[in-house]
């Protein structure tokens, strides 16, 4: 296993290795081929994601995406309008 989901309502696990594209990642329950080469640490989407869709992790929303990113594929925070800000300042859209 070279990743973790960390919660099962999560949509993307977490790299415990990095890898490259075509690699499989595979954590305890499941496994996808990485799209994109994945440093250590970062987020790889295990469902088909579209524009607007809620990241989960840890069980709860991190951000929305700014584009697709398809099962496989690497979510960086450059991809993400992070609601964490929003949420503390209460100023929610």
């Amino acid at each position: 296993m070279n990743a973790i989901l960390i919660d099962p309502s999560d949509n993307v696990v977490t790299l415990t290795e990095a890898v490259k594209s075509g690699t499989r990642v595979q954590w305890e329950g499941g496994e996808v081929d990485a799209r994109d080469d994945v440093p250590f640490g970062h987020k790889v989407a295990i469902l088909d994601l579209e524009e607007g869709a809620q990241v989960i992790k840890y069980g709860a929303p991190i951000g929305n995406l700014n584009g697709p990113v398809a099962r496989g594929g690497l979510i960086h925070t450059e991809q993400l309008h992070e609601r964490r800000t929003e949420q503390v300042l209460g100023a929610e859209e």
